[in-house]
């Protein structure tokens, strides 16, 4: 074979080669901010008088990605620029992955438009019988078994008033007490029927809301080893569980869920950036900001405890009424059991009772859970009470030799972190950043400017806490 043919062959092959590598080219192909169009933000960090300015804008890459992008899985760049700035660019989403979008956002619209509150059921009850007809039309679609349901529902209200009528007519007229007695049964039975006809009706409907917050969980599922057999269990992610509350709580709308779920898979399969700018700049928002709280001690208001655990179920951790005491999500819950199974499945099996007996007070919301922290000048250390930070933070031994977690605060912080630790001893103390409750070690002593975080602390749960300070 002379080289001319078989340079010529090689050529032809590396041709067909790179040609099926990129077919079909539009998903093979990702365009740039450039070709696609996009966004470039340009933030100037602040270095402090002695910081090493490499090492901060080091750090504060990090710590963004780790918010914007923690599974790396979207087109975003972060570069540091000169001394003291970042530049943070971001494809916009090309017109396959709008179109995926507005498809999940139509099924949102879909299950909200087709959602039945109390409220809107004891509206339609109060219709008349051709308004209420043409209402309930509208809310089944082309759903025949939801319009049973409210058929059967209407049937039973109707029953209700009709022998509420009868009992009140022979309550006026003064009829024998055994009749009396009879028809007040009856209306005993009709009443438990309607509201079984209501609670039928409103297990069809599931808030959007609550779909969209546990579609976006952690579909990352925990594996632990078993001691005993040394076998590896898996659990079901935080999103698996969080949509089988959904589907076992609204069985007759698993369907509509069902559409949405396969939608906003679709849809999470082709994205390759932020659906938006102003996106981006809301997760930037606070991006690595750390702050220390003390927790709350479970029972030290029994009847206040209950009321805000039922606020934080109900309406969600923005929403519950206090002044003096916030809910502060958990960032990882497996990081709480300290890879034991045993203690895994306590935790699953009674998660209040688990977090009670370890000294904290904490509950779930939408398959995530929540921290109850104080929120008082005196029980707190944010940016609000001043600048402050922490100057390093690495692994090093505790007085028994096992590892630890150390940490320096700056002079500012050294003070601030004095007086807020001295009133607190034995309390315990949560680590956050951006609100979100990574640990909450006792405070065995007040701390200054040096401080130990000690406990049962795998190598990676010391380098996660590390990286968080």
């Amino acid at each position: 074979m002379t080289p001319l043919v078989r340079n010529l062959i090689l050529t032809v092959l590396s041709i067909v080669l790179f040609t099926w590598v990129m077919i079909p080219p539009k998903t093979k192909l990702r365009l740039g901010k450039d070709l696609r169009g996009g966004v470039s933000l340009i933030y100037t960090v602040q270095i402090n008088p002695g910081e090493d300015a490499k090492e901060v804008l080091g750090k504060t890459i990090e710590v963004i990605r780790e918010r914007v992008d923690p599974n790396g899985l979207l087109e975003i760049s972060i570069v540091a620029v000169g001394r003291d700035r970042l530049e943070i660019t971001m494809p916009l989403p090309g017109p396959e992955v709008k179109a995926l979008r507005a498809a999940v956002d139509h099924e949102l619209a879909d299950l909200a438009e087709h959602a039945i509150s109390e409220g809107t059921f004891y509206s339609m009850m109060r219709m008349g019988p051709q308004e209420r007809a043409v209402r309930m039309r509208e809310l089944a679609g082309s759903d025949t078994r939801r319009l049973e349901l409210l058929q059967s529902a209407a049937a039973a209200s109707a029953d209700v008033s009709g022998k509420r009528e009868m009992y009140e007519a022979a309550v006026a007229a003064g009829a024998p007490e055994d009749e009396q007695l009879s028809l007040l049964t009856a209306l005993t039975d009709a009443s438990l029927a309607f509201d079984a006809a209501k609670a039928a009706v409103l297990r069809t409907s599931v808030p959007p809301d609550a779909v969209r917050r546990a579609l976006v969980l952690s579909s990352h599922r925990p594996r632990l080893l078993d001691a005993k057999t040394r076998e590896s269990i898996e659990f079901p992610s935080p999103r698996e569980e969080a949509l089988g509350r959904l589907r076992e709580t609204h069985p007759e709308a698993r369907e509509r869920i069902d559409r949405v779920v396969a939608a906003h898979d679709a849809y999470m399969a082709k994205r390759t950036t932020l659906d938006d700018p102003q996106e981006l700049i809301r997760l930037l928002k606070g991006a690595g900001v750390l702050s220390f709280r003390i927790t709350v001690d479970p029972g030290w208001n029994p009847g206040e405890e209950v009321r805000l655990r039922e606020e934080l179920r109900e309406k969600g951790p923005q929403n519950v009424r206090s002044s003096d005491m916030h809910w502060y999500k958990l960032n990882a819950i497996d990081k709480w059991h300290d890879n034991d199974l045993a203690r895994a499945e306590r935790m699953r099996a009674d998660p209040r009772r688990f977090f009670s007996e370890m000294g904290y007070v904490v509950d779930e919301y939408d398959g995530e859970f929540y921290m109850l922290c104080w929120d008082t000048r005196t029980t707190r250390l944010t940016q609000s009470e001043g600048v402050w930070a922490v100057e390093r933070a690495s692994e090093a031994p505790d007085q028994f030799g096992k590892p630890a977690i150390t940490f320096a605060m700056n002079p500012r912080g050294a003070s601030l972190l004095g007086d807020l630790t001295k009133d607190h001893v034995q309390s315990k103390m949560a680590v956050l950043l951006d609100d979100q409750v990574y640990t909450a070690p006792t405070l065995q002593s007040a701390i200054s400017r040096n401080g130990q975080i000690t406990g049962n602390f795998s190598p990676e749960e010391r380098s996660y806490i590390i990286r968080v300070l």
